[in-house]
């Protein structure tokens, strides 16, 4: 998330377990360097490396699900 975008105060739990509220385009930062040990949603709490969190991409070793079948590939309109 860049400076610009929506700005919000986001609440994490620091790895001493303290609080506090911190910029939404800080989140990736302090995911990334492994300060935080969790953030507040809209609709719950995430706890780093048990919930889904947001990343730069990677390496995707599942099945790719934008595919159809070997021969029958997705529609594109429905």
């Amino acid at each position: 998330m860049q400076k610009g975008d929506c700005e919000m105060m986001i609440l994490v739990r620091y790895l001493d377990g303290t609080y506090d509220m911190v910029m939404n385009y800080h989140l990736d930062e302090l995911i990334k360097n492994k300060r935080i040990m969790g953030f507040e949603r809209s609709n719950r709490w995430v706890t780093i490396g048990l919930d889904p969190v947001r990343g730069s991409g990677g390496i995707y070793s599942g099945q790719d699900r934008r595919l159809g079948t070997e021969n029958e590939p997705l529609p594109l309109f429905s």
